[in-house]
């Protein structure tokens, strides 16, 4: 049977006979969901010198495991990880502590985590930028002459904007009928790196026809193309692509 493979945590303040009970959980319910493979993740002891809580990860989950960290350190993976990420890097600075590394095995670091000394990355933006969006109209009005149309897209609520001839026609589709609006979204990128819509203007819409797969069928076919005067197009397209290949 391989053994568990060791990760040491190096947290840069306090000690373990210092280190608040509800401080130190924080730190690890944000470790653990940093690293992600929660049944194979175990909290070995706790080292002093600092606090250094040791990990002890199953080998087959030890690939997953460093995978995970590294796309994390990368500000890449999975949006959960990223958002404790910086909420570790957070409680660092509130603890004042310089940082706290993530070292593998071998000592070998895989995150550093800046604390007290971390630099902020600043909002970007809002940036104009045309484009569509679809969903059902659920909130259609407002006072001003530029008013709310809400739109739902499955899970999703679209909060726009549009003047008040274009609502007034809109709010014929109210709680019914899906819709693609165009018109400019004003983009922000925030702090996290992560992209995100503050408003969409709209100005057009047309209804969605559901339309049946038979209906779709039938107008595709009716698209007139070179190749269906052909007599064998599938075998022409197998030449070409045999002549690639060579």
């Amino acid at each position: 049977m391989v053994e568990p493979v060791e990760f040491r945590f190096e947290i840069k303040a306090y000690s373990p006979q210092t280190m608040p009970l509800d401080r130190l959980a924080r730190y690890l319910d944000h470790l653990a969901t940093i690293l992600g493979e929660a049944k194979s993740v175990h909290l070995n002891r706790i080292d002093g010198g600092s606090t250094v809580p040791v990990l002890t990860v199953d080998w087959e989950a030890v690939p997953k495991v460093k995978k995970r960290a590294n796309d994390v350190r990368n500000n890449e993976g999975p949006a959960e990880a990223r958002a404790a990420k910086k909420a570790l890097e957070k409680d660092l600075a509130d603890d004042n502590a310089e940082y706290g590394d993530l070292l593998d095995h071998h000592g070998g670091r895989i995150i550093r985590f800046p604390g007290r000394d971390r630099t902020e990355e600043p909002e970007y933006g809002p940036f104009a930028q045309p484009g569509t969006l679809d969903g059902v109209p659920i909130v259609v009005g407002g006072e001003n002459d530029t008013v709310p149309v809400h739109l739902q897209d499955r899970g999703a609520i679209h909060n726009c904007l549009a003047a008040r001839p274009v609502a007034k026609e809109i709010s014929r589709y109210l709680f019914t009928v899906p819709i693609r609006v165009t018109g400019v979204g004003r983009w922000v990128r925030t702090p996290d790196g992560v992209w995100t819509m503050r408003r969409f203007t709209i100005h057009a819409f047309q209804e969605l026809r559901a339309g049946s797969l038979q209906d779709a069928t039938s107008r595709l076919r009716a698209i007139d193309a070179e190749w269906k005067r052909r007599k064998d197009p599938i075998g022409e397209l197998a030449a070409i692509r045999g002549s690639e290949d060579a």
